[in-house]
């Protein structure tokens, strides 16, 4: 065969083929590991929101059933069975424990206590919510406020 231009280019194009393939391939694993990495931020973000809104829905909860800081539980034991429930996200649930701390602990009257104010008391309680959502988290709130009463 006669000495030809293209001669010397032999697997010239398999070899810029194998190159670009390399290139390619490498930048469909990073973009791989990067789609993996943000499902697992976005996976987090959704299940540890799910759990504090859980234990939000444990202090409304408590909030909308005055049994729980009514008159009944002046003298509530705080190591009593939490109450327990379930959110409309049927992943998530909440613990909410209702703490009677006591009267005003420092015995002065509350600002809008009522005007027999020696007659009405301010009855601290503190709410505890433990909320739990999906993929095993959870978030822990906690409340405190007063009732007015005898």
């Amino acid at each position: 065969m006669p000495n030809t231009p293209l001669s010397g280019e032999k697997g010239f194009a398999l070899l810029t083929a194998m190159v670009l393939l390399a290139v390619l391939s490498l930048i469909a694993v990073t973009m791989s590991k990067t789609t993996v990495n943000e499902l697992r931020v976005t996976t987090n973000t959704r299940s540890h929101k799910a759990a504090f809104n859980a234990a939000e829905s444990g202090i409304s909860y408590v909030v909308a059933t005055p049994a729980l800081y009514g008159s009944n539980n002046l003298f509530l034991d705080p190591d009593d069975s939490p109450e327990e429930g379930k959110t409309l996200d049927t992943d998530s649930s909440f613990k909410v424990k209702v703490i009677y701390k006591g009267p005003n602990a420092s015995e002065n009257i509350l600002r809008g206590s009522g005007f027999s104010a020696g007659k009405f008391r301010a009855h601290n309680y503190r709410i505890e919510s433990n909320g739990n959502g999906p993929v095993g988290s959870n978030s822990d709130l906690r409340a405190e406020g007063y009732r007015i009463g005898f």
